[in-house]
């Protein structure tokens, strides 16, 4: 998000002062209850020896030398009874000049008195700092759990016995917004945007009205709280566009930062642009939405339908495309007033595109978006059953009677179905007779144009008869299950969109599924929170031994040469030149680190990104080659094999190049890297049965840039692999005989 504080500076006695703004105390009333907080008149008893050290100590003029005189004084008289006004004097120097050391100070405060505000302010404060500094989400999250404790502390500390009432609420108006603000950023990073919501409200309603509308920290989190309302589980577009309308326009050095969520927010809300002048005003003059606020909302697909439906004489004659829009997006009986006045009709569909066959069934892609997205939408089962039907990828013309219909997802099936012609044909072979075999993959949109930060997973199972749990080989060894976590993203909020990498994702997942009987868990235009919450979500999953998880990324990547470091650009990254330290990209460190951690014993990440080798630190730092060892069992039997494989911990990469940009390929193609995956993947199953890494380090081979591949941070134990299975291989393993 945009940093509209500087909090990388030593604390300034401004700042000190604006942790204790709202004091209405005389200079001396404020000074004696800074230094001596502890007592209500200032006078305490003390030896001479004592009252000696103690005015050593109080007359030094030097920050290092006064702090080594109280700390002395403390080892001295550790019982003092000044012991805590002297801890405050120490946290106050290291304050101004040594702020290292002002955290373990303020938490030796709070080891004397857990309700002291100021130093919950300054604990809650340091570590705010430390926790954006850190790039590890794991000690983040730590770190902001901590800070939102000690913050909650504060909220419920209880009066000094010697702060009048009236300056004990002034000194909680003073530090409470920095205690909401703290509790609002460990919920944003726990995804819990509920309560972020509710704190960050808070917090701006303690502030000043004036703190609203100029750059700072009730600023910074006005932008953040549109982010909640736009991050939550049912997105609030309204506020979102209120709030990040409001930040941009107090905020005119960042607004190339802030307006584009503003303006994504009302377009999604309304449909278009026209009229957000409307949400500028009111955001420039109210520091919440007004009563009476209103943004129009744009016409639902539904209703859309109704007006189709309700304008049109004669349902049947409408294009086939908005019948299909009608099925999948209208209401009910919107929906069914079409079917029925096409339902039981004969009708031919001419040249329209093979999806899959069988010996009773044949997919298409009928309508020209379908045929794009190479997704069936049509289903024709047969009047009679043949052993010679279409080849997938072909042109066909069907007949065949409207018999039902399904709208999510949309798929229209079709009975007495019938060949008329197909430019090309196949033979049905055994294994698609025996119901164990998978019709060829075939590549997906690449004009999928899903919304950014909006998440589709998919767990997909067709085609593969999977082996049952524990299943084993002859021989008794495990037959490993296979699992595929893949993130893609064609839409960026602030990147350039890409043409292939939902259709590249869509195309790996479907071979990996079809071919080899992998779970796919596919997550599209994924947030920089999403990615880290997905991730998450699999390092506690829980696997078994022979597991093995396929994790895959494509989209933009980025290397930043100051670090040496190369960085994964989730959707709602912002540009390399407005993320001052990459703040919201993930860098490859943080991938790795998250993939070693995962439980599954064998896992291959693979990357297809500019810069993805720079996962390698020899690359990001040489530019060398990478491992290009190839696997030394390539000879080996399947159960051999299995066996080596079996107690070996797996963790490999791949990356589409190095220290390289690389092509994003042709509208409605795949990526070269893609494009040599998915041939390595489907050559090595017809040939043998099963793919190892070694297959598809061969493969790539002669692409261009140079693809990378090696250890994951060298815990990749020697002669690991990662063995995908055909459901014939399978059988074989099986029932050898």
């Amino acid at each position: 998000m945009p940093n509209l504080t500087v909090k990388s500076r030593p604390v300034s006695r401004r700042r000190i002062a604006l942790v204790l703004r709202g004091f209405s105390l005389s200079w001396s009333m404020l000074l004696c209850l800074l230094m001596f907080p502890a007592r209500a008149n200032c006078q305490v008893q003390m030896s001479a020896d004592e009252y000696a050290a103690y005015n050593a100590a109080k007359s030094q003029t030097s920050p290092a030398a006064a702090v080594a005189a109280w700390e002395s004084y403390l080892s001295a008289y550790p019982s003092s009874a000044v012991k805590l006004d002297v801890l405050n004097q120490i946290l106050y120097l290291y304050v101004q000049n040594d702020s290292g050391k002002a955290l373990p100070t303020a938490a030796r405060i709070l080891q004397l008195d857990p309700d002291n505000l100021r130093a919950l302010t300054y604990s809650v404060y340091y570590l705010r700092l430390d926790a954006d500094a850190s790039a590890d989400p794991l000690r983040k999250r730590e770190l902001f759990e901590q800070m939102a404790g000690l913050a909650r502390r504060g909220l419920a500390a209880s009066k000094p016995a010697n702060l009048s009432e009236a300056d004990f609420r002034a000194l909680q108006t003073a530090v409470f917004p920095t205690f909401y603000s703290a509790i609002g950023d460990d919920a944003m990073n726990r995804r819990d945007t509920a309560a972020a919501i509710q704190a960050l409200r808070t917090e701006i309603d303690m502030a000043k009205p004036s703190d609203t509308a100029k750059p700072g920290t009730v600023l910074q989190d006005i932008y953040v709280l549109a982010k909640a309302y736009y991050t939550s589980p049912n997105p609030d577009y309204v506020n979102c566009a209120f709030y990040a309308t409001r930040a941009a326009i107090y905020a005119p050095s960042y607004a190339s930062q802030i307006q584009p969520l503003a303006t994504y927010c009302y377009k999604k809300y309304h449909g278009s642009i026209d009229g957000y002048e409307a949400v500028q005003t009111a955001a420039r003059d109210n520091i919440h939405p007004p009563p009476g606020f209103y943004i129009k909302p744009a016409p639902s697909p539904a209703d859309i339908v109704a007006e189709l439906v309700n304008t049109t004489p004669d349902l049947a004659r409408l294009a086939l495309s908005d019948k299909e829009f009608v099925f999948q997006y209208g209401r009910p009986p919107d929906a069914e007033r079409v079917w029925q006045s096409i339902k039981g009709k004969h009708v031919q569909v001419p040249n329209v595109v093979v999806t899959e066959s069988s010996s009773t069934a044949i997919k298409v892609a009928v309508t020209e978006e379908a045929i794009k997205a190479n997704a069936a939408d049509f289903t024709f089962n047969l009047r009679i059953s043949s052993d010679r039907v279409p080849s997938v990828g072909a042109r066909v013309t069907l007949n065949g009677v409207y018999d039902s219909f399904n709208s999510d997802p949309l798929m229209i099936t079709m009975s007495d179905g019938e060949v008329v012609s197909a430019t090309a044909y196949t033979a049905v072979p055994n294994r698609d007779i025996d119901n164990a075999g998978i019709a060829p993959p075939a590549p997906a949109s690449a004009n999928h144009q899903p919304s950014v930060g909006d998440p589709i997973s998919t767990t997909a199972s067709r085609g593969f008869s999977r082996s049952p749990p524990n299943a084993v080989t002859a021989h008794g060894l495990p037959i490993p299950h296979n699992y595929a976590l893949i993130f893609a993203t064609d839409n960026y909020l602030h990147w350039p969109h890409l043409q292939n990498p939902i259709a590249d994702a869509d195309a790996l997942g479907q071979t990996l599924n079809n071919l080899f009987g992998f779970e796919v868990d596919e997550v599209k235009d994924p947030t920089g929170a999403q990615i880290l919450a997905k991730l998450t979500e699999y390092l506690h999953r829980k696997f078994e031994p022979q597991d093995q998880l396929l994790i895959f990324f494509s989209g933009h990547g980025y290397f930043d040469p100051d670090l040496g470091q190369g960085f994964i650009v989730p959707s709602d990254a912002l540009r390399a030149q407005d993320d001052f330290g990459n703040m919201h990209m993930l860098a490859h460190d943080v991938i790795m680190r998250y993939v070693n951690r995962i439980q599954s014993q064998h896992v291959v990440l693979i990357l297809d990104a500019c810069f993805a080798g720079t996962l390698d630190r020899r690359i990001a730092d040489s530019g060398v080659r990478g491992d290009t060892s190839s696997d030394i069992y390539s000879h080996a039997t399947l159960d051999e094999l299995l066996l080596r494989k079996e107690a070996k911990r797996t963790r490999r990469y791949f990356a589409s190049g190095g220290k390289d940009f690389v092509p994003d390929g042709l509208p409605g193609h795949h990526s070269p890297f893609m494009s040599a995956l998915l041939v390595s993947l489907n050559q090595a199953a017809d040939r043998k049965g099963y793919a190892t890494l070694d297959d598809l380090q061969q493969g790539l081979n002669t692409v261009n840039p140079e693809p990378r591949w090696g250890d994951i941070q060298n815990d990749n134990e020697p002669g690991a692999d990662f063995i995908l299975l055909t459901a014939a291989a399978i059988r074989s393993l099986r029932n050898p005989n």
